[in-house]
């Protein structure tokens, strides 16, 4: 009997699998919101330490943002979900509702830096950053054992935590869209519009050629031969943009995003 190749290997490491539970997924989703939660908490109930005008304190705040942010959100997407990963969230949500809001008038507020104008979006900005932190996680660790076969993409069904990933890009890219920012109703910019696609389908076409050249293990199920991720975001564009020229009676002009 002929041994299966690396390649074939990989192949069957990342395809074949059922998914996990809806619930176990909004698990894993919460541990970065919450982590920012508590870290816009508490970075300004900590002055002497993370005063932003001092020299350096800069890396502070950025170590204070990986142990509350970045290391929940990695522990969560491994085998220490259960019951570390768990423990994690609870005491960073309980910890969350226990510390007071900064209110303004608090002596520390002078030590941070003055809100950004768009307040009201600050949520959408946690959203996206979510996003981009789980998915490059989940990418570079898809690999590796310690990653639960049960959050690689699903086959034919079930609920796998990176099928979320191209949705969840599409969906927020339409968030922050020129249109959605604006409504604006102007005659397409051709040229932005082409700025914007040209970068993904030269993306989507140097990971097909790295993919063939490199003998690289490719998930078929999944997007195919040779499509992938990026020819997606850019076609959904093209697409999204074509749809505002050609359908005046529901969205009134065609700007590209």
């Amino acid at each position: 009997m002929v041994s299966p190749s690396l390649k074939e290997q990989k192949e069957a490491f990342v395809t074949g699998h059922d998914g996990t539970t809806p619930f176990e997924i909004m698990l894993v989703l919460l541990s970065t919101p919450i982590g920012i939660l508590l870290y816009m908490k508490l970075l300004p109930l900590l002055p002497p330490l993370f005063v932003t005008t001092a020299k350096h304190d800069w890396k502070r705040a950025v170590l204070l943002e990986a142990l509350l942010v970045l290391f929940p959100t990695i522990i969560t997407q491994t085998t220490f979900l259960h019951p570390w990963g768990d423990i994690i969230i609870i005491i960073f949500l309980i910890t969350s509702f226990i510390l007071p809001s900064p209110s303004p008038s608090s002596p520390h507020r002078t030590t941070t830096p003055p809100p950004p104008k768009n307040t009201q979006l600050s949520y959408l900005t946690s959203y996206r950053s979510t996003i981009l932190l789980t998915t490059t996680i989940a990418i570079l660790a898809v690999d590796f054992h310690t990653f639960p076969r049960r959050f690689a993409k699903t086959e034919t069904y079930g609920y796998g935590l990176m099928d979320l990933g191209a949705g969840s890009f599409i969906a927020s890219a339409g968030t922050v869209s020129r249109y959605a920012r604006t409504g604006a109703t102007n005659v397409p910019e051709v040229w932005k519009f082409v700025k914007r696609t040209l970068p993904l389908l030269v993306i989507g076409f140097v990971r097909l050629a790295g993919n063939k050249g490199l003998d690289y293990q490719e998930h078929v199920s999944e997007y195919g031969v040779h499509w992938n991720f990026f020819f997606s975001l850019g076609i959904v564009g093209a697409t999204a943009t074509a749809f505002r020229c050609s359908v005046p009676f529901f969205l009134a002009g065609c700007g590209a995003d």
